[in-house]
């Protein structure tokens, strides 16, 4: 955070902890007569955003996700980071298929297994929220130099982190 300019600071920190411009506080600012969602009807807060059940939200959520899968591919993502962080953030519009950190495919050779397994359990605590929101386990970055590392790269797993956050 503070390596960025105070005025993204300040838009994630609002979005964190809900202050952003959906129905919530366009109603409390007068800025609308209520709080429901232009596209579903329903109220809308900043945790109803990812999660509203329109067809154009869902369409949007898959764009979303797809252009993330494409990001991991042009940053060489580590396929078991780039498999499990993807599922994570689907679980976020489907809540009961969480993402197991045991699952055979989190493995990779030149990526200690107990690490990764840890790194994605510590994810798992945060939840896809946090994930969402650009909270990210310290370990990701580590894991991802080590992926780097042992395929001759001279890439950052730092710099991806602070990317992909």
């Amino acid at each position: 955070m503070k390596s960025l300019k105070p005025a993204k600071q300040r838009f994630i920190t609002e979005h964190t902890v809900g202050m952003c411009g959906v129905g919530k506080f366009r109603k409390r600012l007068g800025l609308d007569s209520e709080n429901r969602c232009p596209l579903c009807g329903l109220e809308e807060d900043h945790l109803h955003v990812p999660r509203c059940p329109s067809d154009r939200a869902k369409t949007q959520w898959q764009f979303l996700l797809q252009e993330l899968q494409e990001w991991f591919q042009s940053t060489t993502t580590a396929t078991p980071i780039a498999q499990f962080l993807g599922a994570l953030l689907r679980t976020i519009r489907n809540p009961s298929n969480q993402p197991q950190p045991e699952t055979p495919w989190y493995r990779l050779q030149g990526m200690s297994s107990s690490a990764l397994t840890q790194v994605c359990e510590a994810q798992l605590r945060l939840g896809p929220q946090c994930l969402l929101e650009g909270l990210l386990v310290h370990g990701w970055a580590d894991l991802q130099q080590q992926f780097y590392h042992s395929r001759g790269s001279r890439r950052s797993g730092n710099l991806w982190a602070a990317n992909l956050s």
